[in-house]
């Protein structure tokens, strides 16, 4: 059972550990996806599988991509094509861009892990302007689990849950 989403927090809502957390390596496939510690699953609260992983932190997508780093910025070219992440100082993405036409920008509230915000730009043809997509995240301190990663979260007033198994 499991789910996933880049994450985000209210004004001193998000509990998070994982800022300065030995959990946080931003060059493993789990930091990608906004996750910290051993991730196993995440899933959406149905059950059904959204990531799952390996001990080592690699995610078992099919994908096989090359994966190179240019600083804090994590390259990623495979079978779905070319992606970039970029993290900041503390290990949080910052944007995330693919070759298909998508940007995504996170902002934060002090040292939250998970953002509070993300403006998206996604563009399906080169001459169309590309579609802007606003999100607001919120997060309440009872809703993370004892790895710091949100349970259940808002997304732009709408009440997301997950699920997430880790290895021992």
């Amino acid at each position: 059972m499991c789910a996933f989403l880049i994450s985000c927090a209210q004004p001193g809502g998000n509990m998070s550990l994982a800022v300065g957390s030995p959990d946080l390596d931003y060059k493993q496939d789990v930091a990608k996806f906004g996750l910290l510690g051993p991730v196993k699953t995440v899933c959406r609260e149905d059950g059904a599988l959204l990531l799952a992983f390996s001990k080592e932190g690699v995610a078992d997508d099919n994908d096989e991509p090359a994966t190179h780093f240019e600083g804090r910025v994590r390259c990623d070219t495979g079978f779905s094509g070319y992606s970039e992440c970029e993290f900041d100082e503390l290990g949080r993405i910052v944007r995330e861009y693919a070759a298909w036409g998508y940007l995504g920008v996170y902002t934060y509230e002090g040292k939250n892990y998970f953002p509070s915000h993300k403006h998206e730009e996604i563009s399906d043809e080169e001459d169309a302007p590309p579609q802007i997509v606003e999100i607001d995240y919120g997060y309440n301190p009872q809703d993370f689990d004892t790895h710091g990663n949100w349970l259940v979260r808002t997304v732009n007033g709408w009440e997301e849950k997950r699920i997430i198994t880790y290895y021992e």
